[in-house]
């Protein structure tokens, strides 16, 4: 490999880096994705900001600004950025902990559910504590949607990643993902009711087995959201009915106006726990 080169077999050196390739995992809208070792043989994810994003001075600083911010501080239910920096070439990357964890939108996808409602609630509740921790440190995810989310064996729970920048500073590609962030007009400024809206797209498949805004791609999904109300909340694949409040819970966190939803996530959490409370089993 010449230097500076990207390695393309297991055991050649990431560019500018201690990290070792031991597997390409993928290529996301942002990012190349690789499992590495560092020099004590632990297994890590590293990923790469794109080489045609690099370009954009704007993007690249801001993934840098953002992962340092991430790296920062620590939340039992947010997978930590271990390292930041740049490869040979000034492309930045992250590094954070390898996990044999399962990936939401593969148990989705592969209808592994149900959870039952107990255990839907247990994993909404770690998502709604994780999104709280970022936005009490300032920033805003971006990418809340089920790739990101990772849920151990044990039952615990991660949110991975963040979104390194607005949509409108992206190519116009509909990845799976996108389809859970809310379309929000150029120039209009994030803020945390965007990532609640795409909490709550979550949480709808979590709970109701279907999504609010059916739709086949970004414009549909975009064009469904300004025509009407959200589809109801669907009963739970093992065919249980999701209870009033939350169902009124997640009616309202997708809700196309921004001031009709929950104006944080503390009282997503606090009817979570009521469920939780009502549902459980009395002495």
């Amino acid at each position: 490999m010449a230097h500076g080169e990207w390695p393309t077999r297991r055991g050649e050196r990431v560019p500018g880096t201690e990290y070792v390739l031991d597997e390409t995992l993928g290529q996301g809208r942002v990012t190349l994705a690789c499992r590495v070792r560092d020099h004590d043989d632990q297994l890590l994810v590293l990923k790469v900001l794109l080489s045609h994003l690099a370009g954009a001075s704007d993007i690249a600083e801001r993934f840098l600004r953002e992962a340092r911010l991430f790296a920062s501080f620590e939340h039992e239910n947010v997978l930590g950025i271990a390292d930041v920096g740049r490869i040979t070439d000034g492309r930045p990357f992250f590094v954070t902990p390898w996990t044999k964890a399962r990936v939401l939108a593969s148990v989705i996808r592969s209808r592994q559910l149900p959870l039952t409602l107990d255990q839907a609630v247990a994993v909404a509740v770690q998502l709604t504590d994780a999104l709280g921790a970022i936005h009490a440190a300032g920033a805003i995810h971006r990418a809340v949607h089920p790739g990101n989310v990772l849920l151990g064996w044990t039952g615990h729970v991660w949110l991975a990643d963040f979104g390194v920048t607005s949509a409108s500073l992206l190519p116009a590609i509909t990845t799976p993902g996108e389809m859970y962030l809310e379309p929000r007009p150029e120039g209009m400024t994030d803020d945390p009711r965007a990532d609640l809206f795409a909490l709550g797209m979550i949480f709808y498949e979590l709970f109701g087995a279907r999504g609010p805004y059916p739709a086949s791609d970004r414009g549909s999904f975009a064009a469904r959201l300004r025509s009407g109300p959200p589809e109801p909340v669907g009963a739970m694949l093992d065919g249980s009915a999701v209870p009033r409040p939350l169902a009124d819970l997640l009616t309202s966190m997708v809700a196309a106006d921004p001031a009709s939803r929950p104006a944080s996530v503390w009282p997503v959490r606090e009817t979570l726990r009521a469920v939780a409370a009502r549902s459980a089993p009395r002495d």
